[in-house]
């Protein structure tokens, strides 16, 4: 409605919507604000003249500041209109792309710095940790490979149980802990066939079966009857290659190749 109370012939599109949604406000002169149609134009010396559907002047009855008429919705932004994006123009939507190693989720699934597979997001001597690629020893004992959030390395060297848990603790890490079936078969990916290597489970303080991180025991993949060794003998765990990589109790003084990993940022 126009301020003498007359009604343009058409909405939307008028001059004097535009000052609604540019936030400007005349106080002097004359505004005309005809319709699209072209029909009935009113004018006003001194106000905003709205044409229905406009954006409406703040103070306006009926009509919040910004808003449109007969909107009964909350105010828009400063400046805004129906259906604008945020302050900024920032979309809330993700252009997915390529998984890198930069702390930002660019595939969009929710996760960062994450793989589906056993693969690397670095050069295969260093790990994505942090959202930077972090070099592994230069002696190239350890491949860096990424799966879901964690960062795991498999090292060639042939140490002891406690002696891989302490190199991987140099390295900022531990004997992997596996918590899935999934997990599981990422990591038996690594082996090449015949290959042990340790992981971080063990039970050497206690007798009862514990990971490195104190996490509890919820999956486990012994073959059938295993483990099969007393406490006190077979008390580390390994990848066994000869059987799939199906978990094997052993002694923990037996040296071989391990596979270390890192907790991701909570």
């Amino acid at each position: 409605m126009s301020q003498d109370g007359s009604t343009p012939s058409g909405e939307g599109g008028s001059s004097g919507a535009e000052i609604g949604r540019t936030g400007g406000a005349e106080t002097a002169g004359t505004i005309n604000a005809a319709g699209v149609g072209g029909g009935n134009s009113t004018t006003s010396t001194g106000a905003v003249a709205v044409a229905e559907g406009g954006g409406g002047a703040a103070g306006e009855a009926g009509v919040p500041a910004g808003g449109a008429a007969g909107d009964d919705t909350a105010p828009l932004p400063a400046g805004g209109t129906a259906g604008a994006q945020p302050a900024g123009g920032a979309s809330p939507t993700c252009a997915p792309s390529a998984e890198v190693c930069d702390g930002v989720d660019n595939d969009c699934n929710g996760a960062v710095d994450d793989s589906a597979t056993i693969a690397g997001l670095c050069a295969q001597e260093s790990v994505c940790l942090d959202g930077s690629c972090v070099s592994l020893p230069v002696d190239g004992s350890c491949v860096g490979v990424q799966y879901a959030t964690h960062a795991y390395a498999y090292c060639s060297l042939a140490l002891d149980w406690a002696t891989a848990q302490s190199y991987c603790e140099t390295l900022g890490a531990h004997l992997a802990t596996i918590t899935s079936a999934a997990e599981d078969a990422a990591l038996k990916s690594l082996l090449v066939k015949q290959e042990d290597a340790w992981i971080g489970l063990d039970r050497a303080a206690t007798c009862e079966w514990t990971w490195v991180t104190g996490e509890p025991v919820s999956y486990t993949a012994w073959p059938v009857n295993f483990p099969d060794g007393s406490c006190g003998a077979y008390d580390c765990v390994q990848l066994w290659g000869q059987r799939d990589a199906q978990w094997d109790d052993t002694y923990c003084t037996d040296e071989q190749r391990f596979l270390c990993e890192w907790e991701p940022d909570p």
